[in-house]
C-alpha cells in the first residue's frame, strides 16, 4: 500500500474503504510513503514499526498517521512521529500515541520512546509532556528550526501525570 500511495493511488479508500478527505499520505505526503517503502525494503524488521493510520471508528475516516522511523536501535530506543489533521484534534492524537506506545512496549524490543518536536509546536510539546516525556536535548533541523528531543521509558508513557506545578505555600498567620 505504501508504494501505491507513493505513486499517487489512494489504496486507503480503494482497498480499505476508508474516507480520506484530507488526502493524508497522498499528494504532498506521497514522499513520506516512498520513504517508508524504502525503509521496509532495506530492512524487513521495520515492517511492524512504520506507518499506521489514525482512523475515526464511527466514520471510518482517516484523520492522521503515526509510526516509528525505524525498528528500535541497539539500546532499545525507538523514535516516532505523528500527524493528525488539525480539524480532528479531539483526543485522537493522545489515543493514537498511547496505542503506539502500547505496541512498542508489547514488542519487548523498545525500552525508550523518543520524539523530536519543533520548539514552536506547543500542542505536541504539551501532549508529550502530559504523557510523561521530558526534554533530553535540542538540535537544529535542516530548515534551521530549533527542535526538542523528548524521551520517556516505554512502560511509563501515560502511566503517570507530568510533574505538577508546585503547590503554593500555605499561608500562616502568627499569633501574637
Amino acid at each position: 500500500m505504501l508504494l501505491e500511495a507513493a505513486a499517487g493511488a489512494d489504496p486507503f479508500g480503494q482497498v480499505l474503504g476508508w474516507r480520506n478527505p484530507d488526502r493524508l499520505l497522498l499528494d504532498d505526503e506521497a514522499a513520506t510513503c516512498a520513504m517508508f517503502a524504502r525503509r521496509l525494503q532495506d530492512d524487513t524488521r521495520n515492517a511492524t514499526w512504520l506507518a499506521r493510520a489514525v482512523v475515526e471508528r464511527d466514520t471510518t475516516t482517516m484523520v492522521g498517521h503515526l509510526g516509528c522511523h525505524f525498528a528500535p536501535d541497539e539500546h532499545g530506543v525507538v523514535e516516532f512521529g505523528y500527524l493528525v489533521a488539525p480539524s480532528r484534534r479531539t483526543g485522537l492524537t493522545t489515543e493514537a500515541v498511547l496505542g503506539l506506545a502500547g505496541a512498542c512496549a508489547a514488542s519487548g524490543a523498545a525500552t525508550t520512546v523518543r520524539a523530536t518536536v519543533v520548539a514552536t509546536n506547543d500542542p505536541s510539546l504539551g501532549l508529550l509532556h502530559h504523557l510523561g516525556f521530558v526534554v533530553v536535548g535540542n538540535r537544529t533541523d535542516a530548515d534551521g528550526q530549533l527542535e526538542h528531543l523528548l524521551e520517556c521509558p516505554v512502560d511509563a508513557i501515560g502511566r503517570f501525570p507530568a510533574r505538577p506545578e508546585p503547590e503554593p505555600s500555605p499561608s500562616f498567620t502568627e499569633s501574637p
